[in-house]
């Protein structure tokens, strides 16, 4: 089972040429195959980006446990949105509070500094060395796979994103996903750099007296070759800062 739930929902009984679709058969269809997806196949809320025909088999680029799901590639966030956006053109609850399952899988999976990694874990031993903000957990003893807010591949943004509009689908009345998206927010505008760009990855706010705004240019030394060094801290995202939050 590949491709994500955008593609689903719109999949529908064959019909015959002579016969029409009422909206009322499109919104069961949505709701069957919605219900399908939020009972057969989510893990703890979330979910992989590919699947066996089975469905006994989730995979993830990063995570095949069947205690993690996946936020890279938007496994998890895209299929909110899918539900986020059935529940705008039909106004059914029933589509609303299946986002909200997944809204409440991504604040289980936000990380101290704000964000998000490309996965988040459920096992409750894995989860103790992990810094996850719901568990108030921010300096555990010990780290598992070292997990960092990620805004590379989408991660980050495309949870952002999510836990916004359930938010505000919701009134703001879930507490725990509306300061999660506080959280996230202000998490991000405090990790840009002076020169208003981010980082691909962080876990820790930047010293703005260590990035000072500089004129553009190639250092003497520039190597020819790959130096192998951490470039999570480079400037990575600048010119699409404004969808950073947007």
């Amino acid at each position: 089972m590949r491709g994500n739930l955008s593609v689903l929902l719109v999949l529908l009984p064959a019909v015959s040429a002579a016969q029409t679709l009422t909206r009322a058969d499109v919104a069961a269809a949505m709701k069957k195959a919605v219900a399908f997806y939020h009972d057969k196949v989510s893990t703890h809320g979330g979910y992989h980006f590919a699947y066996t025909d089975d469905l006994g088999y989730g995979r993830s680029e990063h995570s095949e446990t069947p205690n993690r799901v996946e936020v890279q590639r938007e496994g998890t966030p895209r299929v909110g949105m899918a539900y986020l956006e059935a529940y705008d053109a039909t106004g059914d609850r029933f589509f609303l509070d299946a986002a909200r399952s997944v809204a409440r899988a991504l604040v289980a999976g936000q990380l101290c500094s704000g964000g998000w990694d490309y996965w988040i874990e459920f096992d409750p031993a894995k989860r103790k060395r992990i810094p996850y903000r719901a568990d108030n957990n921010c300096h555990p003893a010990e780290l598992e796979g070292h997990p960092v807010t990620t805004l590379d591949d989408n991660v980050t943004q495309a949870c952002e994103r999510l836990l916004m509009r359930v938010d505000k689908a919701l009134g703001f009345s879930d507490r725990a996903i509306h300061e999660a998206s506080l959280h996230a927010l202000e998490s991000l505008v405090k990790a840009q750099y002076p020169i208003g760009a981010w980082p691909q990855r962080y876990s820790e706010f930047p010293d703005s007296a260590k990035f000072p705004v500089l004129r553009a240019g190639y250092p003497t030394d520039w190597p020819r070759k790959w130096p192998h060094v951490d470039y999570q801290s480079y400037y990575t995202f600048f010119s699409a800062a404004r969808c950073m939050i947007w």
